[in-house]
């Protein structure tokens, strides 16, 4: 028979909630399918993929053999295909201008979606069976209205206001906090070592083997410490290894990026450049701090750019000593 509607490992990710995970199956011409599954286990959201409301995060959706994944709903129609109503008595998604009705002794597709995201499909012919369809449906129907119902009178907009400042908190502890932690150590702490070897030396290769050396140290020293303070379970702050990563990340970020400039040859060049790139670091810093922490800017760059003339000073200071 023909292949009449097809998805391939289709995903579909809200926030952290993956409501549709590579989800593969096919439909013949002619077949009725029927999808099952408890509240929340997103039959709905794949329906809506199909039907083009939604569009996947990943996958691909086949109807009679042409991609429709970045079609939209007017355009899908046009090709064939309609989302009906969810009561088992139409197909919830046909090939023609109209629901296809099930004639007696037609046979239904009824699947699970396994571990793997395939959707393991049985068919019958059985009476009883479908009549048990029919009742799944209705009864999903009035879940979902419940669900409308409850949502409406729990998720109030100051309950969804709090949601969404927690969901904030979470992502500034979890990712921004230890990022900015990393490129602030490796921005200021290294500028110390970087511009003593360049004042020392006045050669500009040792003094790009000096800041490497300091910025790859220090983005693995701050890793491992980030990452052994914490182990998340009573702060909350996420997985100990990706806060490390982030932190020990932008640790080294930070100090390559003054560090690079002195791969040219000009030492004075080089040491302009490597200043300016300074100074753009320091204005990040103070800009996320300013975003993030609730620190006003023009007092989070005071206090940021304080701390890095100071560590610049002393590094000068020994340099030309």
């Amino acid at each position: 028979m023909t292949v009449l509607l097809e998805t391939r490992a289709l995903v579909k990710q809200f926030g952290e909630f993956r409501a549709v995970d590579r989800v593969d199956f096919r439909v013949e011409e002619g077949e009725v399918l029927a999808l099952i599954g408890s509240n929340g286990a997103g039959k709905t959201t794949l329906v809506n993929l199909i039907s083009g409301l939604l569009r996947p995060d990943a996958g691909q959706i086949v109807f009679r053999g042409a991609d429709v994944t970045t079609q939209s709903v007017h355009e899908r129609i046009a090709a064939g295909m309609r989302a009906g109503s969810s009561e088992v008595n139409q197909a919830p998604i046909t090939g023609e201008s109209a629901p296809v009705p099930k004639a007696a002794g037609a046979e239904v597709f009824a699947g699970t979606i396994n571990g793997d995201g395939a959707l393991e499909i049985e068919t019958t012919r059985d009476a009883s069976v479908r009549q048990l369809l029919n009742e799944l449906a209705e009864a999903e129907v009035e879940h979902e209205s419940l669900a409308h119902k409850l949502g409406q009178q729990i998720l109030t907009p100051s309950a969804r206001a709090k949601e969404d400042e927690t969901a904030r908190r979470m992502f500034v502890l979890q990712y921004v906090q230890p990022g900015l932690a990393g490129l602030m150590d490796g921005s200021v702490s290294t500028l110390a070592p970087l511009f003593a070897a360049a004042f020392a030396t006045h050669n500009t290769w040792e003094t790009f083997l000096v800041g490497m050396a300091a910025s790859v140290g220090a983005g693995i020293s701050m890793g491992f410490a980030e990452a052994l303070s914490d182990d998340g379970s009573l702060t909350g702050r996420g997985h100990p290894w990706l806060r490390g990563g982030v932190t020990g990340l932008m640790t080294s970020v930070g100090g390559i990026g003054h560090t690079l400039p002195y791969l040219i040859d000009d030492f004075r060049y080089a040491t302009t450049l490597a200043i300016i790139i300074v100074l753009v670091e320091l204005w990040v810093i103070a800009w996320i701090r300013a975003r993030y922490m609730d620190t006003k800017f023009l007092r989070a760059a005071f206090e940021v750019v304080v701390g890095g003339l100071i560590v610049f000073a002393a590094g000068i200071l020994i340099g030309n000593a």
